[in-house]
């Protein structure tokens, strides 16, 4: 994370995902993990944790809309933000509700332009355009699986 973190232009932390950004480390190290920006429509982040961010300069940008996914929101926040970036990693983004991990693979489709990436601790997922690739699992382990999503 350490290295992921410190290479990234910009660092966009969904508001639920905040918490666990939070509660995933304790005094010195929390503070080396403080994002840029926190984008959602606010509901799942809690006061306090809220509260920590913004006292370090993290920028709070509520944007309500049911429409789309907090995944969404912030890659809309990324492309807002005019940030050149070769890559975008989703850092947590499996192994919490399935709902949302299936919503993340809709991204994926939805913002075929944009390189996306989503990982958490041994899974990734990104789109492969139509031709031939070759996907080089190693980092991951020994398995891989191709999901057949649009057309």
């Amino acid at each position: 994370l350490r290295r992921v973190w410190s290479r990234s232009v910009v660092t966009i932390c969904a508001d639920g995902a905040l918490n666990r950004l939070y509660n995933a480390f304790d005094g010195e190290e929390r503070e080396q993990y403080i994002p840029d920006y926190v984008r959602g429509d606010l509901d799942s982040v809690e006061d306090d944790v809220k509260e920590y961010y913004t006292k370090r300069n993290t920028k709070i940008v509520k944007y309500v809309n049911e429409d789309t996914t907090d995944l969404e929101k912030c890659i809309e926040l990324l492309q807002s933000l005019g940030t050149s970036c070769s890559q975008v990693l989703v850092l947590g983004a499996f192994g919490g509700r399935i709902d949302h991990e299936f919503s993340h693979y809709a991204v994926l489709y939805k913002y075929p332009e944009t390189n996306i990436v989503l990982l958490s601790l041994n899974r990734a997922a990104f789109l492969l355009q139509a031709g031939r690739h070759a996907v080089h699992t190693e980092l991951l382990g020994p398995n891989c699986g191709l999901i057949p999503l649009g057309e």
